[in-house]
């Protein structure tokens, strides 16, 4: 059996209090999930929480990554958090290209091209969204759309490891994911074309949108699939703790 990544991203569900409440109490339990065979777990809490949180769990198998970064190592950019930051706070991860931050905040695939080359010089492992909006979807056009997310990112990836998570726009937030064999499509297609394209066997590929503690059992058996990013239900612990051990 191949390891299984679990990463929750938090987003910004919690304050500043609410997440150290959060990881406080279930340190003990975060840590027992990770000790299990074949499992990774990754915690994504949001910057002000970053570095104590990364504290917590620093003498610990689990990992703790950052929701975003800037697409720059330093400069005037009032507000932003560069990626060497997020790696001198003990962070190992950084989610770049959600979904929200494409959709919300305007970023292209350029930005997170630049984003994801910046994490690599600074040793933290970027989980690199990639998905397809519904009317793309609609139209049929979600290959085109993730080739031209991938492109973006493959000159600095070769060689490289990176986690590609597959997020379709259409099932993030809505408690339904996409269906099992319209993913084990995408994720055969995503597995043919990233070992064509990378060289390599240095990516992972993770699904997310909706999932929770009732269809994990189902996504799993989806093969080529190496994990979750996981939203709304890695904010329970005791569901998140269900798709660990489903």
């Amino acid at each position: 059996m191949h390891k299984y990544i679990y990463a929750s991203n938090w987003k910004m569900q919690f304050s500043f209090n609410q997440a150290l409440a959060y990881a406080q109490s279930n340190k003990k339990h975060f840590i027992q999930l990770a000790q299990q065979k074949n499992t990774e777990i990754i915690v994504c809490p949001s910057f002000d929480a970053l570095a104590p949180i990364t504290q917590l769990f620093k003498a610990s198998n689990v990992y703790v990554g950052a929701q975003n970064c800037a697409a720059h190592q330093k400069g005037a950019y009032t507000g932003e958090i560069c990626p060497q930051s997020i790696r001198e706070c003990g962070a190992h991860y950084c989610i770049v290209g959600h979904s929200e931050r494409r959709q919300h905040f305007g970023e292209t695939n350029e930005v997170v091209a630049q984003k994801m080359e910046l994490l690599l010089q600074n040793n933290v492992i970027p989980i690199v969204c990639i998905g397809e909006t519904g009317q793309e979807y609609t139209d049929k056009k979600t290959y085109n759309i993730l080739q031209k997310q991938l492109l973006a990112i493959f000159n600095s990836a070769k060689n490289k490891k990176i986690y590609i998570a597959y997020e379709p726009l259409w099932a993030i937030g809505t408690g339904i994911a996409a269906k099992s064999d319209y993913l084990q499509n995408i994720f055969t297609w995503l597995q043919t074309y990233c070992s064509k394209v990378l060289c390599s066997d240095g990516y992972k590929l993770l699904y997310g949108g909706s999932v929770n503690d009732n269809n994990a059992q189902d996504l799993k058996k989806i093969t080529c699939l190496d994990g979750f990013l996981i939203g709304g239900a890695s904010l329970d612990f005791q569901k998140f703790q269900n798709i660990v051990v489903s």
